[in-house]
């Protein structure tokens, strides 16, 4: 006898078997014809594209996919078709210039992913030193006499000072892996815990 279990198992089969079978008896979809214009015009736009990028530095150039299937599609053309010739002038022009193309395409990239970067650093640098603003504020609401300021070029190093920071307090702190990693995350690469005096502890990220 069958469980509840095994009877709604037996249901989902059913199911699944039933929805490949609809799937498979469903007409498919009529391939798209071949338009031999709209190739031509695609790759004239390629060109276009191409111009623009070599006459303005910060026009982002075609990508090598893109141009490989403007390619392919040119090559498609009949012979007979009205403007064959214009056609095959166009997809030669454009095999001229593929190396350059991709050329300055991995060079925008390369530039694309670099301020991407630096957008990336410059906001988690706004967010360290807010972070540790946040975390001296929220010290002082409880009650607790805490110092903490986010110090270096790029604000890299979180300094916490607490006068009664004790190597006890210390080791609870490298066992919290939850904090570490969100002050790794911010992009924290030490943490020095001092209790203001002479006892001092420098944590690497």
């Amino acid at each position: 006898m069958l469980t509840a279990a095994g009877a709604l198992f037996v249901v989902l089969v059913a199911g699944a078997k039933w929805g490949a079978t609809q799937l498979s008896d469903a007409a498919l979809p009529e391939p798209q014809k071949f338009d031999p214009q709209k190739a031509f015009d695609d790759g004239i736009a390629l060109e276009k594209l191409w111009q623009a990028a070599k006459s303005n530095k910060k026009a982002f150039p075609p990508g090598p996919a893109y141009v490989d299937k403007v390619d392919r599609a040119i090559g498609e053309i009949p012979l007979d078709w009205p403007m064959a010739k214009e056609a095959e002038a166009l997809v030669l022009r454009l095999r001229v210039e593929r190396p350059a193309i991709e050329k300055a395409y991995q060079a925008a990239e390369k530039h694309r992913a670099e301020q991407a970067t630096l957008a990336r650093e410059k906001n988690l640098l706004e967010k360290r030193r807010n972070a540790a603003k946040v975390m001296e504020t929220t010290f002082l609401d409880g009650g607790s006499d805490v110092y903490v300021s986010a110090e270096g070029k790029e604000f890299r190093t979180l300094r916490i000072r607490y006068i009664l920071m004790s190597r006890p307090l210390v080791y609870k702190i490298q066992k919290n892996d939850v904090m570490l990693n969100n002050w790794r995350d911010l992009g924290f690469r030490e943490v020095i815990l001092t209790d203001g005096y002479n006892s001092v502890w420098t944590m690497k990220l």
